[in-house]
Parts: C-alpha cells; sequence; structure tokens
C-alpha cells in the first residue's frame, strides 16, 4: 500500500513535548510570565496581525498562495488565535497538536519551510515590539516569548520533515510500483514476441521451431504421465503446380483454408503447426493411432467439400508410448517416412504403419 502523501495529524507524548521544552529551557517561570501579558498581547492583536499580513502580502510565493479562494480573512482568524494561544500559559498536549496541525495545514497549503520561517521570525519581531512598548522590564517576558516561538518552531519543522519522508517513501513505491508494472510489460511484450515467433504468419498455425519445441514437451509430459501420444504430418499434393498456373495469391488462400479446416477438427489439447510451403503437422498428445486417423480422415472429408482445385494430401501418422517412447528426432523420422510411402498414391492417402 502507498503512504498517504499528506500527513495526518500527529500527537506528542508528554515524554516527548517535556524533552523538547528541556532542549530550549522553557520552564513553568516562563510560561507564567506569557500568561501574565496575554492582556498585553491581547490589546494590540488586531494591529499585530494586520501588519504581519500586510508584510506578507509583500512577497509574491506568499501572496500567491493567501489570494486563492480568499483565504485572506480566515488566515487572520486563524493567526489571532495562534497568538492568542502563545499567551494562554498552557503548553501540552493540546498545545502541540494544534502546532502539529498547523505544519500540516501550511504544508498541505505548499508553504515551504523558508517561507514559514520568515513568517515565524516577522512575527516574533511584531510581538517583542509590541512588548517592548508596553512593558518597561520586557527582557525576562521577551526570552520566554523567543523560548515559545522555537518551541513552536521544533514541533512545527518536525511536521515538514515528516512530511518530507512521507513524499519521499510515497515516490519511491510510486517508483517500484512503475518498475514492477514495466517489468510485466516487458515479460508480457516477450512473450508475445516468442509466440510470434513461433507462429507461422500466413495461416497463423504454429511454425517449425515451434513444432520443434511443442513436440518437445509434449514427448516429455508423455514419458512423465506414461501417456501415449500420436503425430501426423502431410503434405499437399499439387501445391506447386498450383501456385505456377494459378499464382502465389491462390496458393495462399488454399493455405489458409487448410490452416482453417485444421483448427476445426482438432481438439483442444491438440497442436497444429505448418513447417513447411506444402507441409503441416499437428501434435496430438493423449491419442491413439486409431484416434488420430480418425480425426485425419475428417480433416480429408472437409478439404474436399471445396477442393476446386484438385489438390490431395500424402498424410503419415506415427504414434509413440506409453510404456516407451522414442526420441523427437526419431519421431519426426517415422512420420516423414510414413508420410513418403502415402504420396506414392494417388489422390489422398494416410500411412499409419
Amino acid at each position: 500500500m502507498k503512504a498517504n502523501n499528506t500527513l495526518a495529524a500527529q500527537s506528542m507524548s508528554e515524554q516527548e513535548i517535556n524533552t523538547h521544552k528541556n532542549l530550549i529551557n522553557f520552564g513553568e517561570a516562563d510560561a507564567s510570565l506569557l500568561k501574565a501579558h496575554a492582556s498585553v498581547i491581547e490589546s494590540s492583536l488586531d494591529k499585530i496581525v494586520e501588519r504581519f499580513y500586510d508584510y506578507q502580502m509583500s512577497i509574491p510565493e506568499t501572496k500567491a498562495v493567501i489570494d486563492v479562494d480568499d483565504r485572506l480573512p480566515k488566515l487572520k482568524i486563524t493567526m489571532k488565535a495562534y497568538i492568542q494561544q502563545l499567551f494562554a500559559g498552557e503548553y501540552g498536549t493540546e498545545y502541540v497538536t494544534r502546532r502539529l496541525e498547523i505544519g500540516r495545514s501550511h504544508e498541505n497549503l505548499g508553504v515551504s519551510a523558508k517561507f514559514y520561517m520568515s513568517a515565524a521570525y516577522q512575527l516574533e519581531n511584531l510581538l517583542r515590539e509590541t512588548i517592548d512598548i508596553n512593558e518597561p522590564n520586557s527582557a525576562p517576558l521577551r526570552a520566554a516569548l523567543h523560548k515559545i516561538m522555537h518551541f513552536d518552531m521544533q514541533i512545527i519543522m518536525d511536521t515538514y520533515i515528516e512530511s518530507l519522508l512521507t513524499k519521499v517513501k510515497f515516490a519511491q513505491e510510486e517508483l517500484e510500483d512503475y518498475a514492477e508494472s514495466l517489468e510485466e510489460v516487458v515479460t508480457e511484450r516477450t512473450r508475445q514476441l516468442n509466440e510470434l515467433s513461433r507462429k507461422d504468419e500466413l495461416t497463423e498455425l504454429v511454425n517449425r521451431d515451434g513444432m520443434l519445441e511443442n513436440l518437445s514437451r509434449e514427448l516429455a509430459n508423455a514419458g512423465r504421465y506414461k501417456e501415449t501420444i500420436s503425430f501426423v504430418c502431410f503434405s499437399l499434393n499439387g501445391y506447386q503446380e498450383l501456385v505456377r498456373s494459378k499464382g502465389q495469391a491462390i496458393g495462399n488462400v488454399v493455405l489458409n483454408q487448410i490452416g482453417h479446416d485444421i483448427k476445426s477438427q482438432i481438439r483442444e489439447a491438440d497442436i497444429p503447426c505448418r513447417v513447411a510451403d506444402n507441409e503441416f503437422c499437428i501434435i496430438m498428445p493423449r491419442t491413439q493411432t486409431n484416434e488420430a486417423e480418425a480425426i485425419s480422415k475428417r480433416l480429408i472429408d472437409m478439404f474436399e467439400q471445396d477442393n476446386q482445385h484438385k489438390l490431395s494430401f500424402s498424410m503419415g501418422i506415427a504414434t509413440t508410448g506409453p510404456e516407451k517412447l522414442i526420441d523427437v528426432t526419431e519421431f519426426i523420422k517415422q512420420v516423414e517416412s510414413r508420410m513418403q510411402s502415402a504420396g506414392k498414391e494417388a489422390g489422398f492417402a494416410i500411412c499409419a504403419e
């Protein structure tokens, strides 16, 4: 599952919060001091927020974010609440959760970390100016303010960093998914190309290379499962004379018709092949000689229905197994010998012995 590239609201334990506070030496005295001067900031709150956003709107990158969907009025309300929380005196889990949400909101709006840090720096300066005007001895309060602003920055920058890591993880997973899908595409294309390289372009039957590959595999299966396998091969008599007299286009029509006839007569497990210009084969797993002969006769009958060029088949049938199987070379030699024997007879002929 992919990582979500929008960071969800996080939380921190009390121990984690205290660790952050200890790193900047922020204690109860600082919290009390900030809370005691909340009214000083409250009296100038509208002015501080207006000045803050006047400056933000002067930065083109920030203005582009603020101008979307008339966000400015809502952002001013949010900023007032943010400043009030700075001086509320409570800096536990609820406070931290709100800060984490602020970090998430800035990241979702597309505000980069550098613009957030710039805005935080400007806000602190505005708050310090207000403190200096209203408090004669402002050094302790300014120090407390600096600590809590730094505390906020730690938390919010953690959110930015976590978001960045999430995006990196998301991008990595996207890349892995793409690589995986690409590998699947390459595998499928390779399979398709391999399949095409094993097919006859004209008839879409398996070609000679494919025949040798399939015959080897089916012989191995027959040996493994102790089964019989038959092999039928036949030549188309009169084909060369037809091409010479009528042309290659007519010859191709006949070859296509034979390919169609073969596919219409064989079973699902059988493998039809065209292995030469006028020579065809059928690999028949789990098939006895009499079954192969019956299919061959049906093929002849179908071809005869539209045999306007007076062509014929010389068919050889070889069978091996189940107890003892011959190898590929011997199997081919045997069926070709029987095909040649059938060719000595006129018209359609089948030789199975």
